[in-house]
């Protein structure tokens, strides 16, 4: 039997596509949250004391605005590291400081997001440990290099 291991890595010129997408999300989640502090604050507190407190608001805003800033640089960094490896054994994801993870041909899963962000996932472990551990998930950004001839592979070797 050959060994076969093609190693895949993220197209650099499109970073920023990662980066967008990172600070959206990251967008969406700190504005439910702040909505939902000064809600719950309008309710518990005297008119007075809220007027006063979103005095800090910008403040805090900008500290999460710079923390933001310095996250997205640093996942950044970690994209550059990145390898997807198809290997005998099944798809592997290497990464500095994300470690290693692997998903076996026979238990392999495929989805594709419309985002374009395709998951391979293993078929034996729930949906739930999955998304809340990340074993047996491997999710692979549409920036990828050669993303269709990736697909591709992962897809012929499924099938046999």
């Amino acid at each position: 039997m050959t060994s076969m291991q093609q190693i895949y890595k993220i197209n650099m010129s499109r970073i920023s596509d990662i980066k967008k997408r990172a600070l959206i999300r990251t967008l969406k989640i700190f504005g439910i949250t702040i909505v939902i502090m000064i809600t719950a604050r309008y309710f518990s507190v005297n008119h007075d004391v809220l007027i006063g407190d979103l005095w800090l608001l910008p403040f805090i805003i900008a500290i999460l605005s710079f923390l933001v800033y310095r996250a997205i640089g640093k996942l950044a960094k970690i994209y550059e590291t990145l390898e997807i490896r198809l290997t005998d054994v099944g798809v592997e994801r290497k990464a500095e400081t994300w470690g290693y993870k692997i998903v076996k041909w026979p238990d392999i899963q495929i989805k594709q997001n419309r985002n374009g962000t395709i998951e391979v996932y293993d078929k034996n472990i729930s949906a739930f440990n999955r998304k809340m551990y990340g074993t047996g998930w491997i999710q692979i950004e549409p920036e990828i290099e050669n993303v269709d001839l990736l697909m591709t592979q992962i897809h012929q070797r499924t099938l046999l």
